[in-house]
């Protein structure tokens, strides 16, 4: 989205953002490795906080996705029609993503509620 955005502070908005993505990728890795270890060890009060940690970072997902599709939307009458479609892709990819972390954050705030 940075390259449609051209050379404003658009462009700028669309860099940082890829940066969070990036960041976030290695960070919900990490998170649900600890949920996993947690789990195995059957470590409830460690479950607990690995799990707590891991639906802080869908909601950052879900935070960025909004950006990028807030971005998206004051780009698109700048954007040529021929690349339009490029825009399309990233605003779906953008909706994706912030539902994907909106089912995260429910299914992992359900399972630190049952927990003991």
């Amino acid at each position: 989205m940075e390259k449609l955005a051209g050379r404003t502070g658009s462009a700028t908005t669309a860099r940082r953002l890829r940066a969070c993505c990036t960041r976030l990728i290695e960070a919900d890795a990490q998170a649900f490795a600890r949920v996993v270890r947690a789990g195995a060890r059957q470590d409830r009060q460690a479950l607990r906080r690995a799990l707590t940690v891991a639906t802080d970072v869908p909601c950052q997902v879900g935070e960025c996705a909004q950006q990028v599709l807030s971005l998206a939307r004051r780009i698109r009458a700048r954007v040529s029609p021929s690349y339009r479609v490029d825009l399309d892709c990233a605003q779906a990819l953008a909706r994706a993503a912030k539902e994907s972390a909106q089912a995260l954050v429910a299914a992992n705030r359900a399972w630190i509620r049952q927990l003991p």
